[in-house]
């Protein structure tokens, strides 16, 4: 009788602590970011999304290629920014299949960005310009059966790379657009 009260309690502290740690994804067009509790971040991260919906709109015309924002950091230290494809959980090379948020393991442009849109904007155009790279990049590691999620990533300096070009006039005209957006830093 003990060991069934004590097992019952860890399940249920376990079923608790899961529920505390679970989040809901909001989704904008194409694009999906985790949400979280704080408002004012929440609201950031609305709007960084909405612009990067606009540029994947701006590029495609009926295509449905999902993007997934992961807001790691405020500051935009090269070592944190990434891109890569993936689904939204980050674990596409694993064979997880949950079928309540199916819709979200479908791999697509897996960008871990900070909460600065002219920074998440390059990445994405970069993803959209490069989008058999980072498919095929993917693929073989498939092919190689690894299970290696970072083997996905770019490197730093590639990153930096990124950054560092010079703004096009469609991400321009976009960063324009959302001026007034408090994400714009």
């Amino acid at each position: 009788m003990k060991k069934h009260t004590i097992l019952a309690l860890l399940i249920f502290s376990f079923l608790r602590l899961s529920a505390q740690r679970s989040e809901s994804i909001i989704r904008v067009g194409n694009v999906a970011f985790f949400e979280i509790k704080d408002t004012v971040e929440n609201k950031m991260r609305f709007n960084i999304a909405a612009a990067c919906n606009q540029l994947l709109l701006s590029y495609q015309s009926d295509e449905t290629l999902p993007v997934y924002l992961i807001f790691k950091d405020y500051t935009p230290d090269t070592s944190h920014l990434n891109i890569y494809f993936d689904n939204i959980y980050g674990n596409s090379l694993d064979e997880v299949n949950d079928e309540r948020t199916l819709e979200f393991y479908k791999p697509g442009i897996r960008i871990i960005t900070c909460y600065n849109t002219e920074i998440t904007l390059r990445l994405l155009d970069y993803g959209i310009g490069n989008i058999n790279k980072l498919k095929n990049d993917r693929d073989n590691l498939v092919r190689s059966k690894s299970e290696d999620n970072q083997a996905l990533r770019l490197k730093e300096v590639d990153v930096r790379k990124i950054l560092a070009e010079v703004l096009n006039n469609k991400l321009t005209a976009i960063l324009e657009s959302f001026k007034s957006s408090t994400a714009v830093h």
